[in-house]
């Protein structure tokens, strides 16, 4: 369904998470129910066991789940079993499954917004005016990707073997074949693929002699993973010679930024998702035979899945602290208490950005530090948070305080320091302090204290009975 397109109805409709299992906050039953399961099941199946919904076909539905709308489906119509299944589900809601869509939840105020009637999440089903619903749908940020934005795939030679590392980055067209990457936007995600070999380039030195440099062995997959900072544009980089005689000008570029190599997804499964055969080379890959190929969102998600099961993984650290240092817990006021649950409870809601999850609070070091929340993002990257209640511009603990963080995850996990994020979460930040984050990399969020107070509302009057269940 387009953004123009208005449907003739729609509803919200309440999840509970207890009847989730595996799932402990919003974010894993996106990514494990809307992204994975229920696209799957024959016919989008969503099964309820007392209430099912009565609309029409074509109503949108979007799914509730821990004060917030997670995710939307287009209805197609309900079914009766003719007897409870073995879980004692009594029927099902059929939805096309592909207008599932997760994107970065949708807080009530959003909704209100959007919906001025409307007056608040509960547990119980409400319709909302259709007539709006294209205003919702510009709203969304769909998380098809870690950006929202499209999601691209190139291929890339192995570094030269005089090279000093085995990094990858940015985006290489030849030139006459830029065409094929004219739709290479800031935001996008793209994965660089490296081959099992590379030509041997011909480097001319200032005397005239000639060297051969050939490249490393390769990969031969998938070895890292990075978001588009610049469109493609021309570079002052004159053509490449090689000794097999050819001659090619990577005139145009689209430089990356946070590049995760972490991870690995190996060429066999890589041809699988794109749908190659098992012999594809990948020589003369991508549109106009340029290297660079836009993904399909299920293309994307699969690789991505693939690639962050190879990481080394984000866990809470073993329980218990060294002699002669005090367990967690004390001395913390209700305001910085209630902060980082609210936080914790809902990361990607509060931070704006789909797929992060909390791994763990109160996370103790070896040294005896303990960071407030760490959590990892949609590219499993590790993030120390540290929670502060107000931080002016002379207080400078809590920013010190996430940079350690950061670097100490690092070599807890294994990963190099690019790939670690640092957080300084506050009610209220001063001009200096979040100069400062900007300028050591530590994302400053500043939450407001209505939406904490209003979360634990919400969250002490629930009542979590009669919602759906899938």
């Amino acid at each position: 369904m387009s953004m123009t397109t208005t449907p003739p109805a729609v509803r919200i409709v309440p999840l509970n998470l207890d009847e989730f299992p595996g799932c402990e906050n919003a974010n894993d039953v996106q990514q494990k129910f809307f992204s994975d399961e229920l696209p799957s099941r024959e016919g989008g199946c969503f099964r309820y066991k007392r209430r099912g919904l009565e609309a029409e076909p074509g109503t949108i539905v979007l799914f509730q789940c821990e004060g917030s709308i997670i995710a939307s489906a287009v209805f197609s119509h309900a079914q009766r079993f003719k007897q409870p299944d073995r879980d004692g589900y009594e029927g099902g809601l059929y939805f096309d499954v592909t207008s599932i869509r997760v994107f970065d939840p949708v807080s009530a105020g959003d909704l209100k917004a959007i919906w001025p009637s409307f007056e608040g999440f509960g547990q119980v089903k409400q319709a909302l005016d259709p007539a709006r619903y294209p205003a919702f749908e510009k709203h969304l940020k769909t998380s098809h990707s870690a950006s929202g934005g499209n999601s691209w795939i190139t291929t890339q030679w192995p570094p030269r073997v005089d090279s000093g590392d085995n990094m990858h980055s940015c985006v290489y067209l030849p030139d006459g074949r830029e065409t094929a990457g004219s739709r290479i936007s800031p935001g996008d995600m793209v994965f660089i693929y490296e081959s099992g070999s590379g030509r041997t380039l011909v480097r001319t030195h200032a005397d005239g002699t000639k060297e051969r440099v050939p490249c490393k062995q390769g990969r031969q997959g998938i070895v890292t993973v990075a978001k588009v900072l610049t469109p493609v544009t021309a570079t002052d980089d004159e053509p490449e010679h090689y000794a097999d005689g050819s001659t090619l000008w990577w005139r145009w570029m689209a430089e990356t930024e946070e590049e995760v190599s972490s991870g690995f997804v190996a060429a066999a499964e890589v041809k699988r998702v794109l749908g190659y055969d098992a012999g594809y080379n990948f020589h003369g890959f991508g549109d106009l035979h340029s290297g660079v190929k836009q993904l399909a969102p299920e293309q994307c998600e699969a690789l991505l899945a693939m690639f962050r099961s190879s990481q080394p993984p984000v866990v809470a650290p073993p329980k218990g602290t060294r002699p002669g240092h005090p367990t967690p817990g004390g001395g913390e006021g209700p305001e910085h208490e209630a902060l980082k649950k609210y936080l914790a409870a809902q990361p990607s809601l509060v931070l704006r950005e789909a797929g992060v999850r909390t791994v763990a609070v109160e996370y103790e070091f070896p040294c005896g530090d303990r960071a407030d929340i760490v959590l990892a993002d949609n590219m499993n990257r590790p993030m120390g948070v540290e929670v502060e209640v107000e931080q002016n511009d002379t207080e400078w603990a809590g920013l010190l305080q996430a940079i350690k963080y950061r670097h100490m995850l690092a070599v807890m996990h294994g990963r190099p320091f690019r790939e670690t994020r640092a957080l300084l979460v506050a009610h209220r930040l001063g001009k200096k302090i979040k100069d400062l984050c900007h300028q050591y990399e530590v994302q400053s969020v500043e939450v407001g204290r209505e939406d904490v107070a209003r979360w634990q509302r919400q969250t002490q009057g629930s009542a979590r009975t009669g919602s759906c269940k899938p």
